[in-house]
């Protein structure tokens, strides 16, 4: 949720109107969120990464890196009823796509009992991070504070020099990616987390739809199967 409001949302020094004026301007893209990288051939690992992806022309290069220092490091949670409601929203989205893609989300749900990865991609995309944006909502409808400040923590977490990785396509320009790395605060690698897929049983989901989905999910690496585009289809 926090990587959804990027961009939508204004920094210490910038409105939202005025943050997505210069966008416009400065970016050709702007994209963030949450993405798993599995582990190729080990179901028992994987890493969460919030990625942004951006593009812009070489000409704009000073722009866009003074853009993505402010929307990176001083993006500001401090607004709570914005916050609300864009969570209502990013419930309202999620609700709906559930209900027109209710396999593919019990699909997700289902590989959630048999890798890692699954897991993950659950919690960050599936019925548990539903069921979180709901909880969330409720603790702000009830009067609790505290939903900003944790998301603020959260992104002076993961915007550090010792957690970034980037990628460039196109030319590379080295002292544009030095400045890049000097906008992060050091920051400090915590303690890999360690997950477990979810456990397995049967569950059900009730979707205000006249059609169901039933899905089932198994590790064909643990039978010594190998996995090809087929299975896909099969699927």
């Amino acid at each position: 949720f926090m990587a959804s409001l990027l961009g939508q949302i204004g920094t210490a020094d910038c409105s939202e109107a005025q943050l997505r004026r210069r966008m416009d301007h400065s970016l050709g893209r702007f994209v963030a969120g949450g993405v798993v990288f599995d582990r190729a051939g080990n179901c028992d690992k994987a890493s969460p990464y919030l990625l942004v992806q951006v593009s812009f022309l070489e000409h704009k290069g000073a722009e866009a890196l003074e853009l993505l220092a402010e929307i990176l490091t001083q993006t500001s949670f401090r607004r709570e009823t914005l916050l609300a409601q864009l969570l209502h929203q990013s419930i309202t989205a999620l609700e709906q796509r559930i209900l027109m893609s209710g396999n593919a989300y019990a699909a997700q749900r289902a590989a959630a009992g048999v890798s890692v990865g699954g897991r993950l991609t659950e919690a960050m995309q599936g019925i548990d991070y539903l069921r979180w944006q709901r909880e969330m909502a409720r603790k702000l409808a009830a009067g609790e504070h505290g939903f900003g400040d944790a998301l603020s923590q959260i992104f002076l977490r993961v915007f550090s020099r010792s957690r970034l990785t980037v990628g460039v396509t196109g030319a590379l320009d080295r002292s544009w990616l030095s400045q890049l790395f000097q906008v992060f605060p050091a920051g400090a690698v915590d303690a890999r987390a360690e997950y477990q897929p979810l456990p397995r049983r049967k569950e059900g989901f009730i979707i205000p739809a006249p059609v169901g989905f039933a899905v089932k999910a198994g590790n064909l690496a643990q039978i010594g199967a190998a996995c090809s585009g087929a299975a896909r289809v099969a699927a």
